[in-house]
């Protein structure tokens, strides 16, 4: 009886006649890239939340502004007294009465902008306006950056011809 064990075994039923396979080895590298695949798919989600947060709250302060715009604007300013102001480095007029336009030089009123369309409405609201997002745009006559100091040392001569 020259039989190993393993073949008595095998004939008695008690192992398998297939060979043994060696125990796979866990490949470093394949474990530490199913762990950076996870961390990657973690920091996406992560900043997807974030992102969402961010349009939500972008969301909730321009619902907020424009249900105080709609309260608080003035309705009939149109006229035909020209207001220049600048919107975005671009010059704009916007044509209104002249007893707006006084207001809007004293600052009394203020420009502001929402969907595309522009609003007067009260300095205290476009305070209000500024406290719940400080990067909404709202035109005050203080905007106005021209000093008449600059140009003190240029005097204009007498003699000038038109």
């Amino acid at each position: 009886m020259s039989d190993s064990l393993r073949e008595q075994l095998q004939r008695a039923g008690f192992v398998d006649k297939t060979p043994d396979k060696p125990p796979k080895k866990k490949n470093k590298r394949s474990g530490q890239r199913a762990k950076n695949a996870r961390s990657r798919q973690e920091q996406v989600d992560s900043k997807a939340q974030v992102a969402e947060a961010e349009r939500q709250k972008r969301k909730t302060q321009k619902l907020a502004i424009s249900a105080l715009i709609d309260e608080q604007k003035i309705k009939e300013f149109a006229g035909d007294s020209a207001y220049a102001y600048t919107l975005e480095k671009k010059i704009r007029q916007l044509f209104v009465t002249d007893a707006a336009r006084a207001k809007l030089i004293s600052g009394e009123w203020v420009i502001t902008r929402l969907n595309g369309v522009t609003h007067l409405v009260p300095k205290d609201t476009g305070a209000a306006i500024l406290d719940i997002n400080p990067k909404w745009l709202v035109v005050t006559s203080e905007d106005k950056t021209r000093d008449d100091d600059d140009y003190e040392d240029f005097p204009v001569p007498d003699d000038l011809q038109w």
